[in-house]
Order: structure tokens, then sequence, then C-alpha cells
């Protein structure tokens, strides 16, 4: 379980999988206890700080993966797919 999250931003993805759209609400929690349980989505496995970027990700990811980690803003986005493929994105810092 996570302790104390930390709201960082909002993402919208207007009819991601041609089919509906989905809000993403970001958070970041720099504190835990309990073990991982793997889901429908993965085997979920801690990856450093460093190495983010460096997995496989979503092209918009990649735009507002940097932010989660500085201490002030909160971000809100707009991602546009079409095919699995990033079409155009609004993104802002408040």
């Amino acid at each position: 379980m996570i302790k104390n999250p930390i709201l960082k931003g909002i993402l919208n993805f207007p009819d991601f999988d041609g089919e509906n759209d989905w809000i993403v609400f970001v958070y970041l929690a720099k504190d835990f206890d309990g073990d991982l349980i793997d889901s429908k989505e993965g085997v979920l496995e801690w990856i450093d700080i460093k190495d983010v970027l460096k997995i496989p990700l979503w092209e918009g990811d990649k735009v507002f993966l940097k932010y989660i980690f500085k201490d002030k803003g909160f971000f809100y986005g707009t991602f546009y797919y079409k095919n699995k493929k990033l079409i155009d994105f609004k993104f802002q810092i408040i």
C-alpha cells in the first residue's frame, strides 16, 4: 500500500481505444509497505527514477513523466492518439 500519495496531474485521452475516453489521475508516492502484486496489465516492478525514460513507454508518457518528480506545480494534459500513435497533445503546468 502506498502512503501519503500526492496528486501531481490529470490526463485526458479522448477516444483512446477507438471507443472510450480515458481520464488518468497521476500520483506520486515516496513511501509504501507490503509487496507488489501482478495485475492484468503485467508484472509490476520498481524502477529507479533515472531509468524510467529507458523503458518502453507511450509517446505521451515522455511528455509528463519528468514533471511527476518536481516539487512544484500541478499538470494537466490532453493526449490524442490514433492507431496507437500520438498525433497531438496539449499540456500545461498550473
